[in-house]
């Protein structure tokens, strides 16, 4: 017996009996209308960009189409499993603000959640000559260890292991004059693991030449990171301002 070219439904052959018409014509149409039963409808969507999606197991619906410039993002919780969202600022998003006052400035309640902490720091400045330090989660016990150098020293300074704090650079005083920009980055901040990181930045006096610094550290402790101080050893904080980024 014949059949159609694209559901394979059954027909008469051309050199069918007459008497065999109603049954197949009857064949036929209850081929079409078992299929046709299972298509969607195309009154199912009411406007462009409108899309199917599922509900449940062979359930159907439609999903209104989204809000110019947003991307469509899976959700359980909605009832097709998915959403129109705004399109992501960017891998970094800024999580706290602040200015470094006092003698020390506490950043804390820091959320994990992201991949990676920065901490960029800009135009700290002290009362008088100072080493800046820095602690993490307030602990000041022998945790820290730090391998510093400064542009135009011959030697790298390493402090620890431990150390109660970490030292920002090499340099015995930062001086009271110079503006101190520096970026400080930890992988893995939040995660159940002993900590790592960098700080690298630039003493800048006005009108004069900078002084450049780098230096890596280490902390002996597993505690998610959710809080930094910065600190000089005497004196006290006199200007200057951070910002805190997470990064995924």
């Amino acid at each position: 017996m014949a059949t159609t070219t694209n559901f394979g439904w059954s027909t008469p052959d051309d050199s069918a009996n007459v008497k065999d018409g109603a049954a197949a014509i009857r064949s036929l149409g209850t081929a079409v209308d078992t299929t046709v039963a299972t298509m969607v409808p195309k009154t199912i969507v009411d406007a462009k960009g409108d899309i199917i999606a599922a509900t449940a197991a062979d359930t159907v619906d439609r999903l209104a189409v989204g809000a110019n410039n947003t991307v469509l993002t899976a959700d359980s919780s909605t009832a097709t499993g998915l959403k129109w969202a705004s399109v992501s600022a960017g891998g970094m998003t800024s999580l706290l603000t602040g200015s470094f006052s006092s003698s020390s400035t506490v950043i804390s309640s820091i959320p994990s959640g992201y991949k990676e902490l920065i901490i960029i720091a800009r135009n700290v400045v002290f009362s008088n000559n100072n080493q800046m330090k820095a602690r993490f989660n307030g602990l000041s016990t022998s945790i820290y260890s730090t391998s510093s150098h400064n542009v135009g020293q011959s030697t790298i300074a390493n402090d620890g292991p431990g150390s109660s704090s970490i030292d920002l650079s090499t340099a015995s005083t930062l001086e009271a004059t110079r503006f101190n920009n520096f970026t400080m980055k930890i992988p893995d901040y939040a995660e159940s693991n002993k900590k790592y990181g960098q700080v690298f930045g630039a003493m800048v006096r006005p009108g004069n030449s900078s002084i450049l610094f780098n230096s890596v550290f280490h902390i002996d402790a597993t505690t998610a990171i959710t809080s930094v101080t910065f600190f000089p050893d005497t004196g006290t904080f006199t200007g200057g301002t951070y910002i805190v980024y997470g990064v995924n």
